[in-house]
């Protein structure tokens, strides 16, 4: 439940930022992208869900059910909106102390730039199951089944309670500005 809650505000908080036109980057960091992949579906499931209200209002004839099936679509609304906030407002980031890959509010992953080897571009696709898990030694945090960065780490580093990862695999909607940002960070 606690997860649920934080979760939940994070995703408000998202929206808020989102009005503001804000981005939770540090201020000596670049922010980098992901999302572009999923914001078109995201915004169809958006749109779809007002007419659904509108559907339910019209063909269920009892008051009480109609007006709990309202307030579940417009909730829904509301978090499909905060889902697309947070792509936004939450992107992947580097500044000379960490790199921060994020999913959404689910996932919120630092790592030290001292920690890692290199980064390279490379495409790769995964088995649905494999996202935010480490498989053969690499954590898999993709965006539709694929990813486009690979980063190498000089050593076993935590990415989750018991979970040692060498290298992490990740989406960026532009992969080689990624990869250039993280290495102008690993230059120093």
């Amino acid at each position: 439940m606690a997860g649920l809650v934080r979760h939940v505000r994070l995703m408000v908080r998202a929206l808020g930022l989102a009005v503001r036109r804000r981005r939770e980057v540090p201020e000596d960091g670049a922010a980098i992208p992901y999302g572009g992949p999923l914001r078109p579906m995201m915004w169809v499931f958006t749109a779809l869900t007002p007419l659904e209200v509108v559907l339910v209002e019209l063909a269920v004839p009892w008051p009480p059910v109609r007006v709990v099936l309202t307030a579940l679509g417009v909730l829904s609304t509301l978090w499909f909106l905060a889902l697309i906030a947070t792509m936004s407002t939450y992107p992947h980031s580097v500044d000379p102390r960490v790199l921060r890959l994020r999913y959404c509010s689910f996932t919120d992953l630092r790592v030290p730039v001292a920690e890692i080897d290199g980064v390279r571009t490379i495409r790769r696709d995964h088995d649905a199951t494999s996202s935010g898990r480490v498989v053969e030694g690499t954590l898999v945090l993709d965006v539709m089944s694929s990813t486009n960065v690979a980063v190498t780490l000089r050593g076993d580093h935590e990415v989750g309670p018991g979970l040692l990862a060498r290298a992490v695999d990740f989406w960026a909607d532009d992969p080689d500005r990624a990869a250039r940002l993280i290495r102008a960070e690993l230059r120093g």
